[in-house]
This record gives C-alpha cells, sequence and structure tokens, in this order.
C-alpha cells in the first residue's frame, strides 16, 4: 500500500514542480515575448499560434465573466440559497450560456480585426529581445536548483 501511495506522492511533487517552475518562468516573461520564445524553440508555427489565439480567448472568457457578474449584482442577485437551488441555478446556467454567446462574438470580431490587418497564422517578430544580467542570474539558480532536484532524486531512489 505505502509503495503505491508514494509512487503516487513523487508523481504529484514532480508534476507540481513542473507547473511551478513554468509558472514562474512564465509570470515574468511577457506574453508575446513568451510565444515568440517558442517559435525560436522550433516549436511548430501552428501550435504556437493556436496557443497564443487560446490564451486570448481564455482571457476573453474571463473578462466576459467578470462583466456579467457585475451585471448581476447590479441587478440584486446575491446567489442561490443553496447547490440545490432552483432559481439560482437556472440564473447560472444562463449566464454561462451567455458568457459563451458574448465570448463568441468579441472572438470573431477579434478574427475580422486580425483578417484586417492581414493576419495570415503567423506572429511577426516586432523586437528581439537581448539578455540582461539579471536573466543569467535567474539561469544560473535555475540550473543550480534544477541540479539539486536531481541529485535529491538520485539519492531518495537508491
Amino acid at each position: 500500500i505505502f509503495s503505491g501511495l508514494e509512487r503516487g506522492f513523487d508523481m504529484w511533487a514532480r508534476t507540481s514542480s513542473c507547473v511551478l517552475a513554468l509558472l514562474v518562468l512564465a509570470s515574468g516573461t511577457e506574453t508575446f515575448e513568451l510565444f515568440s520564445g517558442l517559435r525560436r524553440l522550433r516549436v511548430p508555427r501552428l501550435v504556437s499560434t493556436l496557443m497564443m489565439l487560446t490564451y486570448k480567448y481564455i482571457l476573453i472568457l474571463g473578462d466576459e465573466l467578470e462583466r456579467m457578474k457585475t451585471a448581476r449584482r447590479a441587478r440584486g442577485f446575491k446567489g442561490g440559497r443553496g447547490l440545490l437551488d432552483r432559481r439560482g441555478f437556472r440564473i447560472i446556467s444562463y449566464t454561462a450560456g451567455m458568457v459563451f454567446v458574448r465570448a463568441s462574438t468579441r472572438a470573431d470580431n477579434g478574427y475580422e480585426g486580425l483578417r484586417a490587418r492581414g493576419f495570415r497564422s503567423d506572429m511577426k517578430q516586432m523586437r528581439t529581445s537581448r539578455l540582461k544580467a539579471g536573466d543569467f542570474a535567474f539561469m544560473a539558480w535555475f540550473a543550480c536548483l534544477s541540479s539539486l532536484l536531481v541529485i535529491l532524486q538520485l539519492g531518495v531512489s537508491q
């Protein structure tokens, strides 16, 4: 039983550390630089473009959800009395449907704007970024931390 729990915890810890490392790297990087960096790493053009557009669409969904929440609160909606409250559930389900309808409309408008500007499924890089001293310090810190984790992992598994 414990070997299964240990393996599960090990898998969870590895996955969590990878996700945390990606979040740390991505949070300090502008969105456009992140996606142009993917292109420099030879990620296929279609994949990086789809990732960029998906990211933008997620932001649109979040923005529409916030606007709908504000509108509901302005009309006096305070939430349902419980998880199974029919009135509250109905209002929330209508809101969810409207969020997708409005976000779809905004995404279509964005697509038309991209087409009007000559977008051809390719991201043009307007500027190149140079590495600074802080970037090298972060890379050295990250390499040391990664090495320490590998050493600890090798020591634990033996």
